[in-house]
């Protein structure tokens, strides 16, 4: 088994290393992921329950809108680096007037990236 990193990185072990020496993983589990191979090939990733927290915690969705309605105008506008041109209150203007619309030969689709239920992105 390697020896746990003074930095964050993963550790690997044979599945025997593992079933031989547990207190060494759950220790070196605690710096970081181990990884732990079988005939070879990663097989299984033993994590802290703090880090696995961390990972299930974090629910990322990213979804094509083709309207601004259920999206929050003050989170919208924070990723518009104050162009008046990609304001929510502009583009929902285009989109619900038909501006921009099939007919006119504009197809809305906002792409957004939402972090456990906020907008991370757009």
């Amino acid at each position: 088994m390697n020896a746990p990193p003074k930095f964050p990185g993963p550790v690997t072990m044979t599945s025997r290393e593992f079933n031989q020496h547990t207190g060494r993983a759950k220790s070196a589990a605690d710096h970081g992921p181990v990884i732990v191979t079988d005939r070879g090939k990663p097989a299984y990733v033993l994590l802290s329950n703090d880090a696995y927290e961390r990972l299930a915690g974090e629910k990322k969705f990213v979804s094509i809108l083709e309207s601004l309605a259920g999206v929050e105008p003050s989170a919208w506008n924070r990723y518009c680096a104050g162009n008046p041109f990609l304001r929510h209150e502009f583009l929902h203007a285009l989109i619900d007037t038909g501006c921009a619309a099939a007919r006119s030969g504009w197809q809305p689709q906002i792409l957004v990236l939402e972090r456990d239920n906020e907008l991370a992105g757009a």
